[in-house]
């Protein structure tokens, strides 16, 4: 009988250890959420999301496609043959201005205020190799433009002033997943395995370059994130992690952040301290590294010198034309419901519907944007759990028979209050009516965009809708007009 009762006590212990690591183990349910959804071209590649200085949100397609979103209006802009072949990535130089890449020679700047197109393009002439260019950083108002796959190269230098290209060769070449600037130093995750991926601090004035060693596999496609001075990345592989770097400090400088088994992490976004991060197989998630514990590590730089230009050549061959988007539209949402998976407290999942594959993500306007390459989605999720609403009025004027009226002349109003043409009025959810003072000598055309033909607009929680009220000067007449309030 002892015999008995301590096998069965052992297995008692051994059935309660199993079941509580098996409770721990499942994730909690905690919450269903609602997210907004919208297509995009269904041929395409949904890729990287970016923001503007001013806070558009812009999409990029790997397919030569470029989206640029208005966050409080749902306006869009869609630019066709953009980057004309493997389009990589984009950085601002300005408010309006950015330069991008594409994955074989070419590069180039726009101009979103003008719509005006600038391109280079690298031929065997200069350099034998194709110079495989992948992500772009600006710095010093030099165009910085690193190598994502290659023994031959390493970085260019480009003067778009002169259009002067220099090359900085790196022993070995370099295989760029992303670069970033922290501390006065271009910063270059490189993702070979020799014996494990590298991160590179180039300093641009002496060319002195230092290779940190991370001790793991990247992947290609990592992304970089600056915070503050810190750097952020996720490594782009199964069960990639998200880590933190911190650029001369001492102490312990690197942090790893492990992820739920099967993530396959592509792009990260800091907002207000908390890291958002994107799966390409099906969800994206949000890490607090005030909660979640990483492991922490010291890495050393090995200092491999001072790099000098080898090369520099100037880009004769370049143009400048206009690139028209398509006509202006207006997103249209659709609501769909999504779990939350509160994983452990600090780590948050949110499983996105099948087949859905998240590429970029990023803040703006109290929601996370999503692109989803899966399904050709864009995808947004509210932030805040206030009850607003977004309303835009624009006045159109006709002026084809010597009118002189301006938008705002006709006393634009959205339930009795004043606004002003083009301005986003921030709304309590429900019903609202748009109103002006028509004036002499003009004719009320009527309501488009999201008016009914009343001037009647209605909003959801989390929607941006937008009313257009159009008039037509018809000249002169004999008759007194007296100012018409329209509601």
């Amino acid at each position: 009988m002892k015999s008995f009762w301590q096998s069965t006590g052992k297995a008692i212990i051994i059935l309660l250890f199993f079941l509580f690591y098996l409770f721990i183990s499942i994730p909690v349910i905690a919450e269903t959420f609602q997210i907004q959804e919208t297509s995009l071209y269904e041929l395409g590649h949904a890729g990287s999301i970016h923001l503007s200085p001013e806070g558009k949100v812009l999409v990029v397609d790997d397919d030569n496609e470029l989206w640029v979103i208005n966050p409080l209006t749902g306006g869009y802009l869609d630019y066709i043959s953009f980057g004309y072949e493997n389009l990589a990535d984009i950085t601002f130089a300005s408010e309006n201005v950015l330069w991008w890449t594409n994955n074989v020679r070419g590069f180039g700047s726009f101009d979103l205020a003008t719509n005006q197109m600038k391109d280079w393009s690298v031929d065997s002439t200069f350099f034998d190799e194709p110079l495989q260019l992948g992500p772009v950083a600006l710095f010093q108002n030099y165009i910085w433009l690193p190598t994502w796959y290659g023994a031959t190269y390493g970085i260019f230098r480009f003067n778009p002033l002169s259009s002067q290209i220099c090359l900085y060769t790196f022993p070995g070449g370099l295989y760029t997943a992303d670069i970033a600037v922290v501390n006065e130093q271009l910063w270059i995750l490189d993702w070979r395995n020799i014996p494990s991926a590298s991160l590179y601090a180039f300093n641009p004035v002496d060319g002195n370059l230092v290779k940190y060693s991370l001790g793991r596999d990247i992947g290609e496609l990592a992304f970089l994130f600056v915070n503050g001075n810190e750097l952020w990345w996720v490594e782009d592989k199964l069960d990639g992690a998200v880590v933190r770097f911190i650029p001369g400090s001492s102490d312990v400088n690197m942090t790893v952040y492990s992820l739920p088994v099967g993530t396959h992490p592509r792009n990260l976004f800091i907002d207000q301290e908390l890291v958002w991060y994107s799966d390409i197989n099906g969800s994206f998630g949000q890490l607090d590294p005030e909660q979640v514990i990483g492991s922490s590590f010291t890495i050393s730089g090995n200092n491999l010198g001072n790099l000098n230009t080898d090369s520099c050549v100037v880009l004769d061959d370049w143009e400048a034309y206009p690139l028209t988007p398509e006509p202006e539209g207006i997103i249209s949402w659709q609501n769909n419901d999504i779990e939350m998976n509160l994983i452990q407290p600090g780590l948050k999942v949110f499983n996105l519907p099948e087949n859905a594959a998240a590429q970029g993500i990023a803040v703006s306007n109290n929601y996370a944007w999503i692109s989803d390459s899966g399904r050709q989605k864009l995808l947004r999720l509210a932030l805040t759990n206030e009850s607003v609403a977004y309303i835009t009025i624009i006045k159109q004027v006709i002026n084809d028979n010597g009118g002189t009226a301006l938008p705002d002349d006709f006393n634009l109003t959205l339930e009795g209050n004043p606004v002003l043409s083009g301005e986003t009025v921030t709304v309590s959810p429900g019903s609202y009516t748009v109103g002006e003072s028509l004036l002499p000598g003009y004719r009320f055309v009527g309501f488009t965009g999201d008016c009914d033909t009343n001037g009647e607009i209605t909003v959801a929680l989390g929607e941006s809708k937008t009313c257009t009220i159009t008039n037509q000067f018809e000249g002169k007449s004999n008759y007194i007009f007296l100012p018409l309030v329209i509601k």
